[in-house]
């Protein structure tokens, strides 16, 4: 039997469907085999399977299935895979660069099923006004057009008059980043804008260009409003001792500053190969020979760091960048995380709920300090041996659906053993083992033992 699937191609169509408790409806650009639960929208900045609507007794909720571009709604930019509550009529964003705006409307009709109409719309502008609602993100970038009434298109560098343009007409790009080669902050004059890289719970990332030394960088863009004055003045603390950090196999920092009033960046040293885990995702499991020649400089680079009172609290493969795997690699780790001081000011909890995306998220964070405890040497080995079962078996160590399930595991639960399939020697399983003990004092105790314990699989 065919089912027809809806598509909603065209401003103004409109998708109407019944979920009862429980039930989901999946949003993106290609259609899902066996599923009829699904809608349609031919846009190269969806992704095939997008976003994912669910109802349950109060309304409706949204969770990004871990989309190239991220989902905002009204504003509000969602983590991958954690569920969002959607307001009656709320804005949708699927992607940071595209124009699939949706705005979703439901009404229950008594017995728990939610009526549910999805519209493809675009950003209604009063024309008084300009306003888009006080508190959507995308109003905020029309502010910031105003200020200097000049927009840049961060994907073709276009520029348009701020009032009266809120997207590119050429490519779709959203014109947030304007340019004020007078007064503007120290990234508009010193960095020319290249292309988009990614975005994350709390910072938007972007290639650029020094305009006089003509050499690329990455700019990290912390999301304006997700931290309050105290946390930003922490997030400082950890620029500046990241850039301290001189280390062949760590990451330079260039500088930091503020690209707006409320918007803090950090410009760091580019990386033209992929991350490890995005490695690992193309090539399958790194061979044992081939993590001895990753990690050994890894730990290396993480005991020079402890030397200067530094902890990443945050090393995963997507932090890992390797070139040449092959012959001579050379590896950067990149984002040196949250201070121990920060962790401490915020509170575990605190930190959890808030800040868990610079904290490990939480794929690699230690038992230790889920249960309240700072951040410590032992904290980077646990996280070194969660990085090493990724890289070995091509899964995270715990991944559950739910990120308070992926915590309890972390602090209660053994690690499923590595599959002999992957014909890991014993004396290697040993050594990941160790680090994942969840006593610190049951793991290597410096890093030195783990170098050495490592070198002998070499």
């Amino acid at each position: 039997m065919t089912v027809e699937i809806p598509t909603l191609n065209d401003q103004n169509s409109e998708v109407h469907f019944e979920l009862k408790k429980g039930e989901s409806f999946l949003i993106g650009r290609s259609q899902v085999r066996k599923s009829e639960r699904q809608i349609l929208i031919q846009d190269i900045t969806v992704s095939n399977q997008h976003v994912e609507l669910f109802a349950h007794p109060e309304g409706i909720s949204a969770k990004d299935l871990k989309s190239t571009n991220g989902t905002a709604i009204d504003g509000e930019w969602l983590r991958a895979g954690i569920s969002f509550p959607v307001r009656n009529g709320s804005l949708m964003l699927l992607g940071k660069k595209g124009t699939a705006f949706l705005q979703v409307f439901f009404d229950s009709n008594g017995d728990g099923t939610q009526k549910v109409t999805v519209l493809r719309t675009s950003p209604k502008i009063d024309e008084e006004t300009e306003n888009i609602g006080e508190d959507s993100e995308v109003a905020q970038w029309l502010e910031r057009c105003r200020e200097t009434d000049t927009a840049i298109c961060p994907v073709c560098h276009k520029t348009y008059d701020g009032k009266k343009v809120l997207i590119c007409p050429a490519d779709g790009g959203y014109l947030g980043r304007r340019e004020d080669p007078q007064g503007g902050p120290v990234a508009a004059k010193h960095y020319k804008l290249c292309n988009y890289i990614g975005t994350g719970s709390l910072t938007e990332v972007y290639k650029v260009e020094h305009v006089r030394l003509d050499r690329p960088y990455a700019l990290k863009v912390f999301h304006s409003g997700v931290h309050r004055e105290t946390e930003t003045a922490h997030i400082i603390q950890s620029a500046k001792q990241w850039a301290r950090l001189q280390h062949a196999s760590i990451a330079s920092v260039v500088e930091w500053g503020w690209l707006t009033k409320d918007e803090l960046f950090i410009v760091m040293e580019y990386f033209q190969n992929p991350s490890l885990e995005q490695y690992v995702k193309t090539n399958g499991p790194l061979s044992v020979q081939e993590l001895v020649k990753v990690f050994v400089p890894v730990c290396n680079a993480l005991k020079y760091a402890h030397a200067q009172g530094v902890f990443h609290s945050n090393l995963k493969l997507s932090k890992i960048y390797v070139s040449n795997l092959k012959a001579h690699p050379v590896v950067k780790i990149s984002d040196f995380g949250l201070t121990d001081k920060l962790v401490k000011s915020l509170g575990w909890v605190k930190a959890t709920l808030r800040t868990r995306d610079q904290t490990g998220e939480p794929l690699t964070t230690s038992p230790e300090y889920w249960q309240g405890e700072g951040l410590t040497g032992a904290s980077d080995i646990y996280a070194i041996g969660c990085a090493m079962y990724h890289a070995l078996t091509g899964v995270p160590v715990f991944e559950k659906k739910r990120t308070m399930e992926t915590i309890a595991a972390h602090i209660y639960s053994e690690p499923a053993p590595i599959p002999e399939k992957l014909q890991v020697p014993q004396a290697m399983r040993d050594i990941v083992e160790r680090c994942l003990k969840k006593q610190p004092e049951e793991r290597y105790q410096t890093i030195d033992e783990l170098i050495s314990a490592l070198e002998t699989m070499g």
